[in-house]
């Protein structure tokens, strides 16, 4: 249960250490508030 919690958590951490990736999330929040 703890793995797979860390997964996600890992993968996050790795996407928002990337610029882009966080441009990315950051425009997806966006979308999902429009929304």
């Amino acid at each position: 249960m703890g793995s797979a919690a860390v997964r996600p958590f890992g993968r996050l951490v790795v996407l928002l250490a990337t610029p882009r990736a966080a441009r990315w999330v950051m425009a997806g929040f966006i979308v999902l508030l429009v929304m």
